[in-house]
């Protein structure tokens, strides 16, 4: 329990005990000063650091007392006070002090106790309530202090602050430097009421401490609001299960666009962010060549009807996003502004005003997998091929080259050699496929047809180990009319195979088995023509009829 220091000078016996015998006005200003030193140096520092619920009122006296006694210093060194006036002046003074003291230390006692109790309720897991902090949950009165003196009345090593079922209104933003977590007792519905924090003019919720977070709340901007609703500035920031609404600013932001801080391994579970003027949720740092604002893993966002993106990552890394919703925002529903290897994984983007996915050209090894069944076909732009599109028909992705399905490097372990493969497309509107690393002694480039970017499609080139380059690859199918064969004969016959050089190798393939005897293979007799050769080896003519023909030519240089 907290003392507040007593004033013990070492005058004699003075105040109502035993009137101290008359001295003259120097003494009297010794003893003034002696008092304005204490209230000053000792007193109010004393009530400001033991205890906070009645520390204006308290302090307030004291500067009164303060205030009539460098009055009475300042009368005594400017007149001819007599001694008996003076000794009657310090009387005074000396026995109005005792009461403040008093107080105070009843006020810190109180304090006291008070701690003793936020230790307990913290220590078993219950948390503090905002309402016994002073919280008023009826929608109107301004709340403000609560939450700042619910902050402070947790230990150092942080704990729970409660928002009982109600709304509670907070006028500006609130820091919570320690370990917090800001509990609702149920996030409000349309149906069903809830624990709501009601930002009126700058009202925000800002945390800066470590693994802090909030869940089961609902934050919602009034008329007025210039906030942001919830910023996390902690590393391991957390939210689950809430709900931010109608903020003057931003939704939610991760990180900072002008303080450099390391937000890290961040968790957004079930979260609703709409309906604000800025973006739903804006993840930033103001690093753009080494931001260290990384591994935020997000679960289930509803992001639409913001006055800006539903979601903006920038300057910003290794953010996977699963299952979330981007529909009807003003801006975009995803935009990228110089950030890599983050992962998108089942987007519902829908009807965003300037487009529903970009990125610009410093953007680079993002991954975007899995769509909805009827995705818009601009749905995906991208200034940089070097990222990775899986999932979605070839006209629903913008490259600056071509329509391409993989954009992007994609690294698969082999495990026979130390290094691995890799593909990407080129500047050229060309699929590069290549193995790399050390051991990595074939180099394998393939190369797609220029007039599409996508793997499905055959390849245009396709180099081994030094060898022949492979530069088409084209396949037919047809049924020959081959009939009977004269013994020790051939018969020719020809099918299209558009693109075959004269020097392509032709593979053909029948479906039906040949009689004893009868031989067949293939060659390019002109471009784009097959023919294939059917020889009878024996001594008698033999039937052969009609037989369904597969013919692959393959262009090549050596």
């Amino acid at each position: 329990m907290a003392n507040i220091p007593q004033f013990t000078p070492n005058w004699g016996a003075v105040g109502n005990v035993t009137p101290f015998t008359h001295r003259d006005n120097a003494t009297y200003l010794t003893m003034l000063h002696d008092l304005s030193e204490y209230l000053t140096a000792t007193l109010i520092p004393a009530i400001n650091e033991e205890f906070s619920e009645q520390r204006l009122a308290s302090t307030t006296e004291v500067l009164s007392l303060l205030t009539d006694v460098n009055t009475l210093i300042t009368t005594l060194n400017t007149t001819n006070t007599d001694a008996e006036t003076a000794h009657a002046a310090v009387i005074l003074i000396f026995d109005s002090m005792a009461p403040i003291v008093a107080t105070a230390q009843e006020h810190a006692d109180a304090a006291a106790l008070s701690a003793d109790a936020a230790a307990a309720a913290v220590s078993n897991g219950v948390g503090l309530v905002v309402t016994d902090f002073g919280a008023v949950m009826d929608g109107v009165t301004d709340s403000t202090q609560a939450f700042i003196d619910a902050h402070a009345a947790l230990p150092s090593s942080g704990g729970k602050i409660v928002v009982p079922s109600g709304e509670v209104v907070i006028s500006s933003e609130i820091t919570f430097t320690k370990t917090v977590i800001v509990e609702g007792l149920a996030v409000a519905t349309i149906v069903s009421g809830g624990s709501v924090v009601l930002c009126a003019g700058a009202g925000s919720l800002k945390f800066t401490g470590q693994a802090s977070g909030a869940r089961d709340l609902m934050v919602l901007g009034v008329t007025g609001n210039t906030g942001v609703g919830i910023t996390l500035m902690g590393g391991r920031p957390w939210l689950n299960n809430v709900s931010v609404v109608g903020q003057g600013s931003h939704g939610v932001i991760i990180g900072s666009d002008t303080v450099a801080v390391n937000v890290n391994l961040g968790n957004l579970s079930h979260v609703r962010l709409k309906e604000n003027i800025g973006d739903g949720l804006y993840i930033t740092h103001p690093n753009t060549s080494l931001p260290d604002n990384n591994v935020i893993n997000i679960n289930g966002a509803d992001l639409g009807y913001n006055g800006g993106n539903g979601l903006t990552i920038r300057n910003a890394f290794d953010t996977t996003i699963v299952g979330a919703a981007a529909e009807g925002n003003d801006g975009y529903g995803v935009q990228l502004i110089n950030s890599t290897s983050n992962m998108f994984l089942k987007m519902y983007l829908e009807a965003n005003t300037l487009g529903e996915f970009v990125a610009d050209e410093t953007s680079t090894r993002n991954y975007v997998i899995g769509h909805r069944r009827d995705q818009r076909a601009d749905v995906f732009v991208f200034a940089n091929t070097q990222n990775f599109i899986l999932g979605f028909s070839p006209d629903a992705i913008v490259f600056p080259y071509a329509n391409a399905i993989y954009g992007g490097t994609v690294g698969v372990v082999n495990p026979t050699i130390s290094g691995n493969w890799a593909m990407e497309q080129d500047d050229g509107r060309d699929l590069v496929l290549w193995l790399e690393g050390t051991g990595a002694l074939a180099n394998i480039t393939a190369k797609s047809r220029g007039d599409s970017g996508i793997i499905g499609w055959l390849l245009g080139k396709f180099s081994v180990g030094g060898g022949a380059t492979v530069t088409g690859i084209f396949k037919n199918a047809a049924t020959l009319s081959v009939g009977t064969i004269p013994a020790n004969s051939t018969k020719d016959l020809t099918i299209s195979a558009v693109g075959a050089d004269v020097n392509a190798t032709v593979q053909l393939g029948i479906s039906s088995t040949l009689a004893s005897g009868i031989t067949f293979c293939g060659f390019v007799t002109s471009a784009g023509t097959v023919t294939a050769r059917f020889a009878n080896s024996t001594p008698s003519s033999v039937v052969v009829g009609n037989i369904a023909t597969r013919v692959l030519a393959t262009n090549f240089v050596l």
